[in-house]
């Protein structure tokens, strides 16, 4: 296969037209690496901030009680109340008495002045 000089010349008049193209891509390139590595830069130093924050808030959930674990507070705290409420209706009997203690004291003292 050989070329002739014709087609070298179309070959060359092609290259002649794309340089000027070719060389705009270069000096865009050019100017936009340092732009673009500098966000580059400002998103590693984001994605390390995120990283601790993200390292920290798995420490504090690793301390939190699981689901069962809550389930079963749950049911112990509402255990309690009950035993509460019992003890209070308990309870008010010893404070009538207490009270009819009290008046009768008071108007014992009342008649000995």
């Amino acid at each position: 296969m050989r070329l002739d000089a014709a087609e070298l010349r179309l070959g060359m008049t092609e290259i002649n037209q794309l340089a000027p193209w070719v060389a705009i891509v270069i000096a865009l390139a050019a100017f936009l690496r340092p732009i673009i590595s500098d966000r580059s830069k400002d998103i590693d130093g984001k994605l390390a901030s995120l990283e601790t924050r993200i390292t920290r808030v798995e420490t504090d959930i690793k301390h939190l009680p699981d689901h069962a674990t809550v389930t079963s507070l749950e049911r112990m705290v509402g255990n309690l109340g009950k035993e509460v409420a019992v003890l209070s209706e308990r309870i008010k009997p010893i404070a009538a008495i207490s009270d009819q203690l009290q008046d009768v004291l008071l108007e014992k003292a009342k008649a000995g002045l």
